[in-house]
Formats: C-alpha cells, structure tokens, sequence
C-alpha cells in the first residue's frame, strides 16, 4: 500500500524529517524490541492502566502503541530510549486527542517521509531494496512503519495547528519593545499575606479543606531494587582492536571528523572516536543477546521471588555484578551512583504481578536494567493523620486570601481619588514599601525583590508617570505600584527589532497555546500508575 507510492513521489520531497543513521547501534538496539516489553508496560493485557477522555486504556493498549514509538525511535536513527509508562500515556492521550480533531496521517504523507529518509536513498533516490533490507533485518512490516510514522505526522500537524494562531501585529512587537526597552522607576507596596491573622477553623472547615486538597497529604511510597549494569569500558579492548587502520583513513577523509576549531582531526583523534563509538555497539549487542536469556527465564514464572532468584542468577552466569539500591522514595532519580530516571519511575509504576522487570536504559557509559524486589505504594493519610498539616496549610491560604481581598480593597479606594489625592494616600498604605526599578538591574542580588519587580510587570505598559497600578496577586500576597518616573524607550532601533521581536512573541504565543492544550489533556486524562486495575 505505502510501499507502492514511493517511487512515484521520492523525487518530490526533499525535506528529511529524522536524522542520519547509525545503523550499528540501531542493528544492536532492536534486540531490546522483545515482544511484551516494548513502551515500557507490564502486566495483564486487560489490566486498565488509566483512562482518556472517558475510555478506558488497557496495558495492552498502551503495549501496542509502545512498539509504535519503538519503531519510531529506530526510524530516527537514534538510540531508543523509550519514556516511561506515564510518559507514554501522556503521548497516547496527546495523539487521540489530535485525532479527535480530524488529524491524520495518509498514505501518501507516510511514503513521503519515507522515501526522504537517507537510510533508505542511494544516489540521490529511494533505494526499495535498502527499505526491505531494514524491515527484514529488524522483523518489521510495512504497516508497522506505517503507524509509526503516522505517530510522528500526527503530532507535527498538532503542533503546526497550535501555532496556527501565533501571529503577532505590529503593534503587540511594539508595546513588547516599549515595555522591555523603557525604564521605570517604582515604588511597590507589598501586602504580605504572613502579616494578617484569620480566626481558629472549626471542625468542619477543617473536614471541608481537607476533603478539597486531599492529594496533598499521601505518606509517600518508596521501592528497592536490584540493578545490573553492562559498562561500555568493558568492550573497549575489543571495540580497539576491531577498528581497523583503514576505517580510520577512511574516516579521516570523509571530512565528518572536525575539532572543536573546526579543523580535521588527526588519526589518532579519529580512532579514539570511532572506538567509542564501536565500545557502544559491542555493549548493545552483548546487552541485546543475554537480555534476550534472561526474558526466556524470567517467562518460566510469574512469581516475584522466583523471579529475582532467576535474576540474579543470570547476572552471576554473565559476570555481571547486582547493585542493591536500597530504598528510594516515590519520584527518586538515583540508584547508587547513576540517574536512571525512567527506570526509577517504570519500579514506581509498574503492577506487582506479571513481570518485576525494567526495560533497559541506557545512560551513554552503560546499559542498566532493574528487577523491582520490594515497594511500598503511596497512601491516602487520614483526618486525623493529617490535622496538624491541614489546619497550617488552611490557615496559609486564608492569610494569603485576606491580604490579597485587603490590597483590592485598596486599590479601589485609590482609584476613586483625584490623581494628586491617590498619590498622598499610596504613600500611606498599611504594607511594606520597596523602591525598584524595572527592568530589574543585572547587579541586582535581592532575588525577592526581583521577583517582586518582575510579578508587577504585566500592570506597567499602560501607566505614565505617577500613575498607579491595580492591585497584583503574587506569591506572597499582592501588590500595588507607583511609577515614579517613566523613561520611554529608544523607538529609533525598534525597526531593525521589530522581526526579532515578532519571533520572539510568535515562539511565548506557540508555547502558551501548548502549555493550555496541556493543560486541558491533563484534565480529561488520568494515569492509574501502581493503582491499575484488572478488568
């Protein structure tokens, strides 16, 4: 079907949408591709893992839209690090949600991107006989790298449609310049929300507020582990003695070796490259022949202790030392001395029955891979649990509250004043006063007062000298603010700006547009992580 097109359209695109190939690293990864691991799930095929926009998303849901993603990374051509399990689900929901909006990928688009690939071209046209050879090499069919890359189209136009609405007028690049190009000098009045007192809650205001920020009080989970690592050093011996004198010369000549200065290197700076570089192909394929071992073992049981035994077993049979981890808590980065952050939250996440074992990840020096030995999961604290922390955090909220409707009140009695009497009445304001001036002096060494100046910026553009400002919610309460004195900006370098500054906005509009879109998935979409269910 898609296959059938390319060499109709490859002379028409040039565009290449994924990077240039390193085939022996891709070759030794695609043995991490094992059937059942692939996107990180784990557990029964009918287990729900969460839900989006009211249906239910199975673990083999999320398992088939894994190998997608994984086929994908292979088609990029860089080496796979796949996202963790909610990582991937927040993807999944991204692409329904796009399909929701009409957004697809044809045949012809796949075939486009296809035959623009450099993997697949030679001389300078799309080679069918170098895409087979991919597919077979690496046990995939045309549809899977289909529905790979419709993953990858889709989510470009989604992007495209989000910056659909990112232009940005003459106008708005210029007030953007007035603002950040004038000088204002300020006088702020700071409503600190510790410096108002509420009443003592009863016990139902308690009950309610609690009920209401239930997710913030939960006694963390924690989990241990046992960790293999495969270090590519191990493989640097032999990856020195395979790198040949002609691969060197070779190299050498193609001019795709430059220093820092942009001069060739020399031979013996290229070797050292090309050997690190072999080291990680020899480290991936050993990784890729005894991972595949010990998925054959670890498939004989369903039991988590027989399965650690089997494990650590299998590291003693490859001569691969088994690091305890000791506890981490719940949204801990670290085993021991490496940072293997996906694997950390694959052993948070994943359910405990079926297989206790990671994906592998690699971290640029080694391969890591984990079996899960205990976890503790997060837990709901109770009232009384959680008292002490529920009246604190009631009583910081009402404070913030009261000085926040306070400086509106403010604010509304000064705004009905004649400009000379507000002026007299700003000085008198019950709050606490600090001169500045915006933008912010890079000498400035106050980080809260900077922050101060910088959360009242979005009230400056329409004000002149001596004019005062709304009240403005902040962190710590609210503020209102008086220029002193403002310098307009320099209009005469606005012109040779302007195009700068309209990419600028253009960019803050796009990524606005991605955070709500964001923002509105998280709201429709809800990870069940460790607390998956079986159907």
């Amino acid at each position: 079907m898609v296959i059938k097109k390319l060499n109709s359209l490859f002379h028409k695109h040039s565009r290449v949408l994924f990077g240039a190939f390193t085939l022996l690293i891709i070759v030794a990864f695609t043995d991490f591709l094992t059937p059942g691991r692939s996107g990180g799930c784990g557990g029964g095929e009918n287990t729900v893992v969460g839900t989006a926009f009211g249906d239910k998303v199975t673990y083999g849901d999320l398992a088939g839209f894994g190998r997608s993603v994984s086929v994908a990374f292979l088609l990029s051509g860089r080496e796979i690090s796949l996202p963790g399990n909610a990582e991937l689900f927040q993807y999944y929901c991204l692409i329904k949600r796009a399909g929701q909006l009409g957004l697809d990928a044809t045949d012809a688009e796949i075939a486009a991107v296809i035959a623009a690939n450099p993997a697949f071209r030679k001389d300078g046209k799309f080679d069918a006989v170098a895409y087979d050879q991919f597919l077979k090499a690496r046990r995939l069919n045309d549809r899977e790298v289909a529905d790979a890359l419709k993953l990858r189209i889709v989510e470009e136009k989604l992007m495209q449609m989000l910056a659909a609405n990112d232009s940005v007028s003459d106008a708005e690049a210029e007030a953007f310049y007035r603002i950040n190009n004038g000088t204002y000098t300020l006088k702020i009045c700071q409503f600190d929300a510790g410096k108002f007192s509420t009443p003592a809650p009863t016990e139902e205001q308690i009950a309610n507020f609690y009920q209401e920020h239930r997710d913030r009080y939960v006694a963390p989970g924690s989990f241990e582990a046992a960790l293999v690592s495969i270090p590519y050093d191990r493989f640097a011996a032999d990856a020195a003695k395979e790198v040949t004198a002609e691969e060197v010369k070779q190299a050498a000549a193609s001019g795709g070796f430059v220093g820092p200065d942009g001069k060739p290197l020399g031979a013996e700076a290229v070797k050292k490259q090309l050997v690190q570089a072999r080291r990680s192909v020899l480290a991936n394929r050993f990784a890729g022949k005894v991972f595949r071992d010990l998925y054959k073992q670890l498939g004989q049981t369903e039991k988590p202790e027989d399965q650690l035994r089997l494990f650590r077993n299998w590291a003693e049979k490859n001569r691969l030392s088994v690091a305890e981890s000791g506890k981490i808590a719940f949204g801990g980065d670290a085993v021991g001395k490496y940072h293997l952050r996906r694997i950390c939250e694959e052993l948070q996440t994943m359910p405990r029955q079926g297989l206790q074992l990671t994906r592998p990840e690699s971290d640029g020096d080694a391969i890591h891979i984990a079996m899960l030995k205990n976890r503790t999961e997060s837990r709901q604290l109770t009232l009384e649990e959680a008292k002490a922390a529920v009246v604190k955090d009631r009583a910081a909220e009402m404070r913030l509250k009261a000085a926040r409707a306070f400086a509106a009140n403010e604010s509304s009695r000064l705004a009905k004043m004649d400009a000379k009497a507000a002026a007299a009445a700003f000085d008198t304001l019950k709050g606490t006063f600090t001169d500045a001036v915006f933008p912010a002096s890079e000498t400035e060494k106050d980080p809260k007062k900077t922050a101060l100046v910088y959360s009242v910026a979005q009230v400056l553009p329409p004000l002149s000298t001596g004019g005062i400002s709304a009240a403005v919610d902040n962190a710590d309460g609210a503020a209102i603010v008086k220029v002193v004195k403002r310098s307009p900006a320099d209009m005469a370098k606005f012109k040779d700006q302007k195009p700068f500054l309209k990419s600028q906005l253009s960019m803050l509009k796009s990524q606005r547009n991605y955070q709500r879109f964001m923002e509105d998935l998280s709201r429709q979409c809800r990870f069940l992580a460790a607390d998956a269910r079986a159907e």
